[in-house]
């Protein structure tokens, strides 16, 4: 009896990061490596050893592209019939710990930035040809703006004005 080898495909990213300002919001982004990009093709024997060996040798993976890529964000998706795994790993020195917020829950391409002010809502877009990502660091709204509407390419995230809280409070 002849056990069916299973395949999957393994897509490598890598970014680095960065502190810019998109409108009025200055923020820590990440921008794709694009050499550092790839594609690779897993073979696994069976369904139930396929998180194990795909663990394994992305790990493996991994800590080559460590080395290579000392400040960097390390994301790795694999995709086979009937399961998808995500994998990341953050290489950053991490100095202060306490500025770091997780802004969305993976990296995920960025395509406008909401800023609610009043009532009305003022959408700015990242520079043209421009590729951010958002994932965690920090975000400075200015006071005035009571939330910022993070647009990205896997959803959408609200991030209220905690600065204007305290303001508003001491008044």
């Amino acid at each position: 009896m002849s056990r069916k080898k299973i395949e999957a495909i393994a897509h490598i990213k890598v970014y680095r990061p960065k502190i810019t300002r998109v409108g009025r919001i200055v923020l820590k982004v990440y921008e794709p490596v694009p050499e550092a990009e790839a594609l690779e093709k897993i073979t696994i024997k069976t369904k139930k050893d396929a998180i194990d060996a795909i663990y394994d040798k992305v790990q493996k993976e991994k800590r080559n592209l460590i080395q290579k890529f000392e400040n960097a964000l390390i994301e790795v998706d694999v995709e086979g019939r009937g399961f998808a795994l995500h994998l990341g790993e953050n290489t950053e020195k991490r100095e202060e710990v306490k500025n770091i917020e997780l802004v969305f829950p993976r990296p995920a391409k960025l395509n406008r930035i909401g800023l609610m002010l009043r009532d009305k809502i003022r959408w700015v877009k990242p520079k043209k040809g421009e590729e951010l990502y958002v994932y965690e660091g920090f975000i400075e709204i200015p006071k005035e703006v009571s939330a910022v509407i993070l647009e990205t390419e896997l959803g959408t995230r609200i991030i209220r004005n905690t600065q204007q809280k305290i303001e508003e409070s001491k008044e």
